[in-house]
């Protein structure tokens, strides 16, 4: 997540402390100038992790995994 990227929701399960990084179920709106509409899912210290929805803005979509941000 960059500074630009705006954190519409979080249900924190946890934080780390140490990083103050979010995990949990989320929701992440990115820039209008980026090619990225939202995620939706899971994260886990900071990053993208277990189960999500992801919505470029062609309309393309991805509903599945995630492991440290990849899919």
């Amino acid at each position: 997540i960059t500074e630009d990227t705006k954190v519409i929701t979080l249900n924190l399960g946890d934080i780390n402390t140490t990083r103050l990084v979010p995990s949990g179920k989320g929701k992440v709106i990115f820039p209008a100038n980026s090619n990225k509409i939202s995620y939706e899912g899971d994260f886990l210290d900071g990053v993208m992790h277990g189960k999500g929805k992801f919505i470029w803005n062609d309309d393309s979509k991805y509903e599945g995994d995630y492991i440290n941000g990849k899919k």
